[in-house]
């Protein structure tokens, strides 16, 4: 199954940053400029690219890009992995951390 082999690879990198072999997710979202902070909770909310730039006044293109380097920050490939990223951090009740980093730095740009 999919959903299975992505929880298992979610896992997997949970394990090796708690283990210090991967920098720590939060770490992670603090490299994240401001505009790709606002992307990652839009993306956390289920949001097309399209909605994203209309929402940022930017093209969907630029949206795509910013993506692309939250994917990278943050070690997912795709939304479904990055769901499964906080799913499984909020088991391990490190998503309200990560989850009030992102609102501070969106706040503090916005």
């Amino acid at each position: 199954m999919q959903c299975s082999s992505t929880f298992q690879s979610v896992e997997t990198k949970v394990r090796l940053s708690n283990e210090g072999k991967q920098p720590t997710y939060e770490s992670a979202i603090q490299k994240l400029s401001p505009t790709q902070a606002r992307v990652l909770r839009r993306l956390l909310t289920g949001k097309a690219e399209k909605e994203m730039a209309a929402e940022l006044f930017v093209s969907h293109h630029t949206i795509h890009s910013h993506i692309r380097i939250v994917y990278r920050e943050l070690g997912v490939t795709s939304r479904r992995e990055l769901m499964a990223l906080f799913i499984s951090r909020a088991t391990n009740a490190e998503v309200d951390k990560v989850s009030d980093v992102v609102t501070r730095s969106v706040r503090i740009q916005e």
